[in-house]
């Protein structure tokens, strides 16, 4: 559900940039804008599947031990790893 929202949400913000719909940001081009408003998309995509990978996960899984206990990693990269994914802008 969250993927599929997000998905059709950045779609409509492509179509308004497209049309020139697209309120701009103070201090930014269409483009600008329109890369932070899918970048703030994305992220809250992974941030939910980071909270849902924290939820679900069993208790013995190593990385979630290594976020839980602070050694290592945040919930973010609990979410890349279980998708499979790497960092997602520079």
């Amino acid at each position: 559900e969250n993927l599929r929202k997000g998905r059709e949400d950045v779609a409509e913000k492509i179509r308004e940039f497209r049309k020139g719909l697209l309120p701009l940001k103070p201090g930014m081009s269409a483009e600008e804008t329109l890369e932070a408003l899918v970048k703030s998309i994305l992220d809250e995509i992974r941030n939910t599947a980071g909270r849902t990978c924290k939820r679900t996960l069993k208790r013995l899984n190593k990385p979630l031990i290594m976020f839980l206990c602070g050694s290592k990693g945040q919930i973010i990269n609990i979410g890349q790893m279980v998708a499979c994914v790497g960092q997602q802008n520079v």
